[in-house]
């Protein structure tokens, strides 16, 4: 083999051998896999399966169900300027109804998932039902192998 050709092998193991590296480095702190984002093919559509998902465990005011679907970094916004984390909002969940919803748009980039829908909830405060189709805003992520909600905010419609 030529001087020349056995530089270029030479060359050509050394990148995959450093290549090889830097997939090795970009394993995440304790040496398992990190979560590959699913394939999202239509944002809508896993927007519809995830608030489905969501209004039923709080219909049902499941909180094993709801622990496994919001993120640790949960945040919730009211249209009554009220704010709750994850475990505030999993031991306080509110009592409510749900009636359709309907995902207005969803984008997804890089395992994260944005979505604005209007969800028409019946729940009750201080005694006396009070029913709304309010816009609102969800964010969520890809982690721990599955999606979880990242963040949630109801605005009151315009008057």
């Amino acid at each position: 083999m030529s001087k020349p050709l056995t530089r270029f092998f030479a060359g050509l193991i050394a990148v995959v051998a450093l290549a090889g590296c830097g997939v090795a480095s970009a394993s995440p702190p304790g040496g398992g896999a990190a979560a590959i984002s699913p394939r999202v093919t239509d944002p809508v559509v896993t927007a519809q399966a995830l608030l489905e998902e969501f209004f039923a465990a709080l219909v049902a005011r499941d909180q094993v169900a709801m622990n496994r679907i919001l993120s640790p970094a949960f945040q919730i916004e009211r249209s009554d300027g009220s704010h709750a984390t994850k475990a505030e909002y999993v031991a306080n969940m509110p009592g409510v109804s749900a009636g359709p919803i309907d995902v207005i748009e969803a984008y997804y980039d890089r395992g994260a998932l944005s979505v604005k829908y209007l969800a028409n909830v019946t729940t009750t405060i201080d005694g006396v039902p009070f029913t709304s189709t309010q816009p609102r805003l969800a964010a969520w992520h890809f982690a721990r192998a599955r999606w979880q909600m990242l963040t949630l905010a109801n605005f009151n419609r315009a008057t």
